[in-house]
Formats: C-alpha cells, sequence, structure tokens
C-alpha cells in the first residue's frame, strides 16, 4: 500500500500544550519493527482542537483527521503522505477484518 503514496506537505495546526486523556483519543496506529530501522508507525494524519466549554465547564476537544494523508513516523521523523486506500484502510479500521482473516487461516491450516 505505501507504493502508491506521495509525499506531501501538511500545515499542521497549533497543538494545545500539556493535554492529557484517560483515553486513546488517536487512531489506529499500524507498528512496525525492523531490525535495522527501529520502529515505524503508520496511521491517519491527525490534530486536536479546542471546542466549546460545556455546562460544567470542562473544556472539550476534538479529533480532526487530515483527508486521505497519512502520518509516518520513524523514531521520531515524520513524513506525510497522500495515500488515499492507505488512509481508507486505517482510519475505518478495515486492518482489523484483515489481521483477524489471516490469523484464523493460519490457525485453521495448522
Amino acid at each position: 500500500m505505501l507504493k502508491n503514496g506521495s509525499v506531501t506537505t501538511v500545515q499542521m495546526p497549533k497543538q494545545p500544550v500539556g493535554l492529557q486523556f484517560n483515553a486513546n483519543i488517536s487512531p489506529s496506529r499500524l507498528n512496525i519493527v525492523t531490525r535495522t530501522e527501529g520502529q515505524i508507525s503508520i496511521y491517519p494524519a491527525f490534530y486536536i482542537v479546542k471546542g466549546i466549554v460545556d455546562q460544567n465547564g470542562n473544556q472539550l476537544y476534538s479529533v480532526k483527521f487530515v483527508p486521505n494523508v497519512i502520518e509516518v513516523n520513524q523514531q521520531g521523523n515524520v513524513t506525510y503522505l497522500s495515500d488515499k486506500p492507505l488512509y481508507i484502510w486505517l482510519n475505518n479500521n478495515q486492518w482489523k477484518e484483515d489481521f483477524s482473516s489471516s490469523v484464523n487461516q493460519q490457525l485453521h491450516h495448522n
């Protein structure tokens, strides 16, 4: 899938500083560990935006995605790729079907 992507430039909005969430708010990540390149994380490019304050005085935030753009993070070095099929595959959690299908097939063939 990565062979179809093309390097692109993304101007991400300034992110709020010091935020901590009690749950995972980021999209699914495909993590690959290699012997020579270390860990590579691939996921839909996203950012966090400050929203409204609710009736209880809590500041709300939301996650926004950069359409059809994948972030490739290799040990802190970030590259953005324009790759619609991979973006859809990751963002819609289609990877779960592909991986669970292949694991089930391996279990049944062994």
